[in-house]
């Protein structure tokens, strides 16, 4: 691998944010942090488009099921991805509704409480990361900033759990059945009728590749056309690892992959 791989590290997002290139190495993390910070709060509106609704959270709801007190309605925090439900906390919020409800008639929304966005606040703190179908571009570009603040003081979930290489695929099936985040450079795209792979190694058999479907109930909801120009771009992958022969993640929204060169980078 070259020596320009960041497998780990915080993504080019941060370190481009007008500063200079020796940043990185040598502004202390909480800095950059305080640094994301201040853009991010600006710029949480992008993520409240939907309908809303206000009220005192009842008590027992957790981040996967809560509702409003005296309200039978179901909610679910929208774009996270959170290994241990989290306890709602208490108080009067307003819920921005992000898309329709689930098969278990929850509907996904961004939760805010005097001006402080609760997504913002966990992935800030490193409690969740991101993972939603139902988030926009402008949104998730936003969600990414908060994230970084984590990264860059690596809090939380960063502290706890590595970033894969996608060049180790002996590491990343340890994973299986579990959450992972794998970073690498996408060396060939496989363009079929229905599906597109992209693959991080030589061996289809052995090495890690992410499937994307084109069509179906689980069809990639994001831009199929960037993807099939990926080849050679480093980016990063997350989703639920399987073992299809190599390990194997499968791609159904914009929020699972991240571009780590090139102008999307500055998105």
């Amino acid at each position: 691998m070259g020596s320009d791989q960041t497998f780990g590290r915080l993504p080019q997002t941060v370190a481009s944010l007008n500063m200079p290139a020796q940043t990185e190495e040598m502004v202390p993390a909480v800095l950059i942090a305080v640094f994301v910070s201040n853009i991010v709060t600006a710029a949480m509106a992008e993520c409240r488009a939907g309908p809303t609704v206000s009220g005192a959270m009842a008590e027992g709801g957790t981040s996967r099921i809560f509702q409003l007190a005296n309200a039978k309605q179901r909610y679910m925090v929208a774009g996270l991805h959170i290994e241990k439900p989290i306890v709602m906390p208490t108080g009067e919020f307003v819920l921005h509704t992000v898309a329709e409800p689930d098969r278990y008639d929850r509907i996904p929304v961004i939760v805010s409480s005097g001006g402080t966005n609760l997504q913002e606040d966990w992935l800030k703190r490193g409690r969740a990361i991101i993972y939603g179908r139902s988030l926009t571009q402008t949104c998730l570009n936003t969600l990414r900033k908060a994230e970084d603040v984590a990264r860059a003081a690596n809090r939380g979930w960063w502290r706890k759990n590595t970033v894969f290489r996608s060049d180790r695929p002996g590491d990343i099936s340890l994973r299986q059945g579990r959450f992972a985040v794998v970073s690498g450079r996408i060396l060939s795209v496989g363009d079929r009728k229905r599906r597109l792979y992209l693959n991080f190694g030589q061996n289809w058999a052995e090495d890690f590749t992410v499937s994307v479907a084109k069509t179906g109930a689980g069809r990639f909801t994001g831009s199929m056309d960037e993807l099939i120009a990926a080849q050679g771009r480093w980016v990063e992958i997350r989703g639920l690892v399987e073992m299809a022969r190599g390990p194997l993640i499968r791609l159904f929204h914009a929020s699972q992959i991240r571009f780590l060169d090139g102008p999307e980078v500055l998105r």
